[in-house]
């Protein structure tokens, strides 16, 4: 009954918002600024019918829709194994993949003008998704949601933070940092 990283999030958006087609859970991935994974339809369609096939799913129809859309919603089976990808944490969850910080680790291949621009970039990029979480927080309820957005929040915090420290060691070498 395990299920992946991307399973489990799917299934999680799923049982939240049940039903609802496979068309409308990608615009949920595509509307959030904090869940990124492969939400293209190519990715989530298929993910729908494993799912299906596992049976954690179930499929319905709304009577009166003209298009026959089919929607998806949770089994037993499919809220048990959620519950277990809940409790299966582990310790690879600890330190995820953050692409910021592997670059930071080549800046050196750059020159000091170049990295400077990084710098004031990243900090940019940094500071708008700090604002499209928080704008997401205030018109999204989930339960837990407000402890979500706020490690959200704290982990952007502690982005912008070290890269206004990498420009100080940049920009003055020898200096305090």
């Amino acid at each position: 009954m395990s299920l992946t990283e991307n399973e489990g999030s799917l299934l999680g958006v799923i049982v939240r918002l049940e039903p609802l087609s496979s068309y409308q859970l990608i615009k949920v991935f595509e509307e959030s600024p904090v869940a990124k994974f492969n939400n293209s339809k190519g990715a989530v369609y298929p993910q729908v019918r494993r799912l299906k096939a596992r049976g954690f799913l179930e499929t319905a129809t709304t009577p009166d829709d003209k298009k026959a859309s089919e929607l998806v919603k949770t089994t037993d089976l499919g809220r048990e194994a959620l519950r277990l990808w809940v409790q299966d944490i582990n310790h690879d969850h600890t330190f995820l993949p953050d692409p910021i910080r592997t670059r930071m680790m080549l800046l050196d291949l750059l020159s000091k003008d170049e990295q400077i621009a990084w710098i004031v970039d990243m900090r940019r990029l940094l500071e708008e998704k700090k604002r499209e979480v928080e704008e997401f927080a205030e018109k999204t309820v989930l339960p837990f949601g407000g402890v979500v957005h706020a490690s959200a929040i704290a982990g952007l915090d502690v982005k912008i933070e070290y890269v206004d420290r990498l420009l100080r060691r940049i920009v003055r070498p020898g200096g305090p940092h």
